[in-house]
């Protein structure tokens, strides 16, 4: 009896598992996909500036830092550099 007690449970909590796991990804790409429209306007707006890569960089990271902010998103600086690093490709892409 107890053996098909646990069985049930397992069962139960795999299923879970895999939904939390569809919501959670689910939600962060929203969030991503948010941000990055903006960083990519950032960025290209940055391109032809007469600044160094570096300021360019720090510009854009404040600028997309306070557009997350502003939009009720916290996201730690390490995210918001690979949000940076994925807009950069992009817009290079289109050049």
């Amino acid at each position: 009896m107890f053996s098909a007690i646990k069985r049930f449970f397992s069962s139960a909590f795999k299923r879970l598992k895999k939904v939390w796991n569809k919501i959670i990804k689910g939600a962060f790409g929203y969030f991503i996909s948010q941000v990055l429209e903006f960083a990519q306007e950032a960025v290209r707006s940055l391109e032809m500036a007469d600044l160094t890569n570096d300021e360019k960089r720090e510009q854009a990271f404040t600028d997309i830092r306070n557009e997350a902010l502003r939009r009720g998103l916290n996201f730690k600086n390490n995210w918001i550099g690979i949000i940076i690093g994925i807009a950069l490709a992009i817009v290079r892409e289109e050049f």
